[in-house]
């Protein structure tokens, strides 16, 4: 985020890149990755994730399968971090406590610098930088404006009291180049801890194929990691990001 916090809300943060169909993968990639990877990441794992895959014609659906890939999962040692690996694509992924955007940087540019030493990279379908924020209010009957700019209106006919809601908005950067997408929820309140929480996920991504090139990976990290963290700060009032505790 753009300011640092000794309390910041983040439980996830993701990078995800997709590499061009015509790059081509050689079964010996996550072998090699683990050589390259060890010693941040020693612990090896698998994961079947199931993908939709959509095949076109001309533009008109084909049809559609829903296919199980698996993927080579590296772990660092305390298992808050770790990288994914499947075919033309890499994830980091880092966990609660989120380190610092420092140590999540570095994180990406390892795994990006040792995947480009070991895979002739042709081009690149989709970049992705994701942040998921837990918010929690110690009380089930909250003012959202006293928390959020952006939220839901409901208009004086509705019943004022909201059970719970998903409310998204997307913006637009890079001339049409990259979207940032904000989606906040409200999940149902704990009426016997009397508290509520809300989600506020934040995807910044690419919407063109090919329009960033691999030189210039870490670059697009840096500027989505900027225009994501405003989005966050326009998103909340200065009364909950007191509850975060600003680092000077």
């Amino acid at each position: 985020m753009s300011k640092k916090y000794k309390n910041p809300p983040i439980v996830e943060a993701i990078f995800e890149i997709q590499l061009s169909d015509d790059t081509n993968w050689d079964p010996t990639v996550p072998g090699l990755m683990y050589e390259k990877l060890k010693g941040e990441f020693p612990t090896l794992g698998k994961a079947l994730v199931q993908e939709v895959k959509v095949n076109q014609d001309k533009d008109k659906l084909k049809n559609i399968n829903i296919v199980s890939i698996e993927r080579t999962l590296f772990f660092a040692e305390n298992k808050k971090s770790f990288v994914q690996l499947a075919p033309r694509l890499l994830i980091v992924n880092v966990l609660k406590p989120y380190p610092s955007w420092e140590s999540f940087q570095r994180l990406i540019e390892l795994a990006w610098n040792r995947l480009k030493d070991v895979v002739n990279i042709n081009g690149i379908k989709y970049v992705e930088l994701r942040y998921i924020n837990n918010i929690e209010l110690s009380s089930c009957s909250v003012e959202l404006k006293d928390y959020f700019v952006f939220y839901p209106f409901v208009g004086e006919s509705f019943p004022q009291q909201i059970n719970s809601f998903i409310v998204g908005i997307e913006f637009q950067y890079a001339e049409d180049r990259d979207v940032c997408r904000a989606i906040l929820t409200k999940n149902k309140c704990l009426q016997n801890e009397n508290k509520v929480q809300f989600t506020l996920d934040l995807r910044y991504f690419t919407t063109k194929s090919n329009e960033i090139g691999s030189s210039k990976v870490l670059e697009w990290v840096e500027e989505a990691h900027l225009n994501i963290g405003d989005v966050f700060e326009a998103c909340i009032t200065d009364k909950l990001r007191s509850t975060f505790k600003e680092d000077e």
